[in-house]
């Protein structure tokens, strides 16, 4: 369902602009974007050295390494602002959901990209808190959420301050991606 998430993305990067992609994983999200908007420059952040050497190789592979940047760091170290654009997949799911995962999910992804804290919502209360400092005024906050996610999540982004939330749904009509905006 991360498609949602890019096509909402593309829907805010109208010309030259600068995005980050929290939680970057293999770069799918970071490298559709910079393949899709060529005047934008993508930095993608992960806590996994392996997953930045991924997104690296990926990059290339796409053309679009000289678009993009892969880091190693947490949400404490997002850097490099202002950006027009962040962007995440963040770990959603609660602790005592993991084992009940689908084999194919929970035997081969990182427990690190899933677990998402006892309520689901620990890497979202950290982006809210953290975004604003990074994000220049008009800017937006995209973020992919789990099922019955949106009402949580659209508060957090209240709380931090973050005005035109909006919710969008996946192809199956469950709610999927939130987006909010930063106040001039």
């Amino acid at each position: 369902d991360t498609e949602i998430l890019v096509e909402e993305a593309l829907q805010f990067l109208d010309g030259p602009g600068r995005v980050l992609d929290i939680g970057v994983g293999s770069g799918a999200i970071a490298i559709a974007l910079a393949h899709e908007k060529p005047q934008v420059r993508v930095r993608g952040i992960d806590i996994s050295p392996d997953a930045v050497a991924v997104a690296a190789e990926n990059a290339r592979l796409n053309g679009v390494a000289e678009r993009t940047e892969f880091v190693v760091g947490c949400l404490a170290e997002f850097g490099a602002g202002p950006y027009d654009l962040i962007v995440s997949n963040p770990p959603y799911i609660r602790q005592a959901d993991l084992d009940a995962l689908m084999p194919e999910v929970r035997d081969y992804e990182p427990t690190g990209a899933l677990d998402g804290g006892s309520d689901g919502l620990d890497a979202y209360r950290a982006i809210a808190q953290q975004a604003p400092g990074q994000l220049k005024p008009g800017g937006r906050l995209l973020v992919e959420i789990g099922i019955e996610q949106e009402s949580e999540v659209a508060q957090l982004f209240t709380d931090a301050g973050f005005v035109d939330i909006q919710i969008r749904n996946d192809y199956a009509g469950i709610p999927r991606v939130v987006t909010g905006m930063k106040s001039s």
